[in-house]
């Protein structure tokens, strides 16, 4: 089976214990991984050391042409600080770095950007070396200029370039809240529930990239998309050893799902060579 992981920035370290179990567990099933990570954290940690304040819009940070590089040699400390966290297992990654693979391109907010194209064919060629791609959510452009995108959305375009049968994102919280304060997860759900919630305003800012990105794996037929608690070892298990079936409103645990499978689904993944 494929699988495209995001693991959040948000986690800064926790949970890395359980990553390593879980990605050596999926590996040694024979499961090929894309790993994508994020950085958030440590970008605001290097950004307020310079003096840089950045909001937060719709759950994206506001990136400047001034605050690029640092954002940029964040991530890029985020990679080396993944590698170093996750060995041995890290010894089969192959960071991917330079903003060739993700081709990101102007959406008019500075220099956050939007994903334009994604180099499958060099992330498979790693794939079939029984290797582990691992890539940050920033991109060049084709003048080589450099942009800040969200890692949930890199993660997603990814997932679909690679063709890839499910995709998890892992993060801080242990799914999808269509009412956070409440207590109210969602377990399983389809695209049109999502919208449903989206449209009613249900989604604390911060979950509306991921939504929008869970949204956009299964409109590219993603036959699963997660979000799970990537601290959580029995949530991330359960998610990548899950076979896709069609929504079960009985499900109470182990994170959201959206299942992207019509109603008369075959109950196993397709296989990649």
């Amino acid at each position: 089976m494929r699988i495209v992981m995001k693991i959040g920035g948000a986690l800064d370290g926790r949970g890395d214990r359980t990553l390593r179990a879980v990605i050596g567990a999926a590996m040694q099933d024979g499961h090929e991984l894309v790993l994508v990570h994020g950085g958030g954290p440590e970008i605001t940690r290097q950004l307020t050391e310079a003096g840089i304040e950045l909001p937060f819009v719709d759950g994206l940070r506001v990136t400047t042409q001034a605050a690029m590089p640092i954002v940029l040699r964040a991530l890029q400390q985020c990679n080396r600080a993944l590698m170093r966290a996750l060995r041995p297992l890290a010894d089969h990654f192959v960071p991917m770095t330079d903003g060739t693979v993700v081709r990101a391109g102007d959406c008019g907010r500075g220099r956050v950007g939007e994903v334009r194209h994604v180099a499958a064919d060099a992330i498979v060629a790693v794939l079939k070396e029984g290797k582990v791609p691992l890539l940050p959510p920033y991109g060049a452009d084709d003048d080589g200029e450099f942009f800040n995108l969200n890692a949930d959305t890199t993660a997603a375009h990814i997932a679909r370039a690679v063709a890839a049968d499910k995709l998890l994102l892992c993060t801080n919280v242990a799914g999808v809240f269509a009412d956070f304060e409440r207590g109210k997860q969602l377990y399983d759900v389809t695209a049109s529930d999502l919208r449903r919630h989206l449209a009613a305003g249900d989604f604390s800012a911060g979950m509306i990239p991921k939504v929008q990105a869970m949204l956009f794996a299964a409109d590219c037929d993603i036959p699963e998309v997660w979000v799970v608690d990537g601290s959580d070892e029995d949530s991330l298990l359960f998610a990548i050893g899950h076979a896709p079936t069609p929504v079960s409103s009985n499900r109470t645990q182990y994170g959201t799902r959206l299942v992207a499978l019509p109603t008369n689904a075959q109950t196993s993944a397709p296989a990649h060579g």
